[in-house]
């Protein structure tokens, strides 16, 4: 079975889903992901004056003054601006991926069970490069359409973990140890712990 066919409806919708994917990604790096470079660079001289206290354009502290619902609502106002991006690019991500790249709902032939799901899924969360919280909308997708609890496991980890903006600060901000821990824990949890709990959810599914 051909993943893409030019003379079959489903297929021409997943050229057509491929294209936004590829035309999309580029303008949500430039507008979100590049800019947040700068604000790294920032924080890397504050941090390294022992003064910080932001991180990627979030910072702590306020007006101690303040009532704490002011403060709340300071602080949730600013985490939606951090995220709201992140959020609206997952979103279109998982739209995209349900209405034009795999439009039935059928076994994912990218996201198959086994390693080469897994693998698949790892090496392309780190292009989505979205948060933990942000790539749920497209793992939510994928596993709809049929893909591998495992190989949606490792699309999560793969882009929370291997983020370059994360990986960027704990290597520079923190240390070299720390960045290779989170590298090393989050191929572990891809590639033990990832089967594992897809085996236990089938065998459980199945005794019900």
């Amino acid at each position: 079975m051909k993943f893409i066919d030019f003379n079959n409806n489903t297929h021409t919708k997943r050229i057509v889903g491929i294209i936004l994917v590829l035309l999309s990604t580029p303008l949500f790096f430039f507008l979100n992901r590049v800019q947040k470079l700068g604000t790294i660079k920032e924080e890397l001289f504050a941090s390294a004056s022992r003064k910080g206290e932001c991180f990627q354009g979030f910072c702590l502290g306020g007006d101690p003054e303040a009532s704490i619902i002011s403060r709340w609502l300071t602080f949730s106002f600013e985490y939606m601006e951090l995220v709201l991006l992140g959020m609206i690019f997952a979103f279109a991500i998982s739209g995209i991926v349900e209405a034009f790249i795999f439009p039935r709902k059928n076994q994912t032939m990218l996201f198959s069970p086994g390693l080469k799901g897994i693998f698949r899924g790892y090496i392309l969360g780190p292009a989505l490069n979205l948060c933990s919280a942000c790539i749920v909308p497209v793992v939510n997708s994928l596993k709809n359409k049929g893909s591998s609890l495992e190989s949606v496991i490792a699309l999560t980890q793969g882009s929370s973990t291997l983020n370059f903006l994360s990986i960027i600060m704990i290597f520079t901000i923190f240390t070299p140890d720390l960045g290779w821990n989170r590298i090393i824990t989050g191929a572990i949890s891809v590639f033990l712990f990832g089967p594992i709990i897809a085996r236990l959810t089938f065998g459980w599914k199945l005794k019900k």
